[in-house]
């Protein structure tokens, strides 16, 4: 999988799909990638694009502009439960962290005075 950037959001990943000239890769799949502002799932200018075979182009054509393809890097998957990447709740047995100051109690129980904020 591959990036690209800078794709304004009123751009459907439809046309790109039609019109992405990509020499002689082929492109199979177009994912707009999603991001978070303020805990609100917005979309981005970033899309995924899913290519045939190992190799992918360092650039693409979408209309006449010109793309360069970045790797696609997955976020690390970070648990709920203990705030450190890689420890998914469904493995964890350990105590819950808190959120504000990381003691072994959820956010709710938090005495601190950030946590008595909200």
């Amino acid at each position: 999988m591959e990036v690209i950037k800078g794709i304004h959001t009123s751009v459907n990943v439809e046309d790109i799909k039609v019109s992405a000239d990509c020499g002689s890769c082929e492109l199979l799949s177009v994912t707009r990638l999603p991001r978070y502002t303020r805990g609100i799932k917005e979309e981005s200018s970033a899309v995924k694009l899913g290519f045939a075979g190992t190799q992918c182009p360092s650039h693409i054509y979408v209309g006449f502009t010109r793309y360069v393809v970045f790797p696609f890097n997955a976020p690390p998957p970070c648990g709920y439960c203990s705030l450190r990447l890689g420890h998914l709740a469904v493995n964890y047995n350990s105590p819950l962290r808190c959120l504000v100051c990381s003691g072994p109690h959820p956010k709710d129980e938090c005495t601190t005075e950030q946590g008595n904020d909200s």
